[in-house]
């Protein structure tokens, strides 16, 4: 029994460190509107990566659809890139609207890989939703950065120090896995 075990946290630990090493995906959460949204292409500018903004439903009724196109644009841009809201901030707004659909998008989400998460927070104290999905995030493990406040005529300089952060944690992130991988 011991050496199953041992046999186990030892593939549990090596399966984090390969996630570890998965292309990084910046999640930009914030209120609703082009704040984010302009924030986000001057990110993922900055970094070099492609940006994906949010995915949008007018209603209920398109909480499945919306679920099952982000779960695609997941597995079809396996690389890095900055995103405008992504899963946490759809299932804040779907488990208001559809509790039988969210309840199937969370079991999704627990299964996904968060080594390779980080989600900026921003104006966090400004909305019930990013609240909502900051919670949501914090429920499923994901690495979350402090807050920022966004002020409409300073998105280059916010754009600036969210792009330092992002790397600085992604060259933490990839000490880790590179300084735990058995030799």
């Amino acid at each position: 029994m011991l050496q199953l075990t041992s046999a186990l946290l030892s593939h549990n630990a090596h399966v984090s460190r390969q996630r570890a090493l998965l292309p990084p995906r910046v999640v930009l959460l914030g209120p609703e509107g082009e704040a984010t949204r302009a924030l986000g292409g001057q990110v993922a500018e900055r970094l070099g990566l492609p940006f994906h903004a949010a995915l949008e439903g007018l209603d209920a009724a398109l909480d499945e659809e919306v679920m099952w196109r982000e779960l695609g644009r997941d597995a079809a841009s396996a690389g890095a890139r900055v995103i405008e809201g992504w899963h946490v901030g759809n299932l804040a707004l779907i488990e208001q609207r559809n509790p039988c659909v969210a309840a199937r998008y969370r079991e999704r989400l627990a299964a996904l890989p968060r080594e390779n998460v980080v989600i900026q927070p921003l104006a966090a104290g400004s909305s019930s939703l990013t609240q909502r999905s900051l919670a949501i995030a914090r429920r499923l493990g994901f690495f979350i950065l402090s807050p920022l406040e966004v002020e409409q005529d300073a998105t280059e300089a916010l754009a600036e120090l969210v792009s330092r952060r992002v790397r600085s944690w992604e060259k933490t992130r990839r000490l880790y896995a590179l300084d735990t991988i058995p030799t």
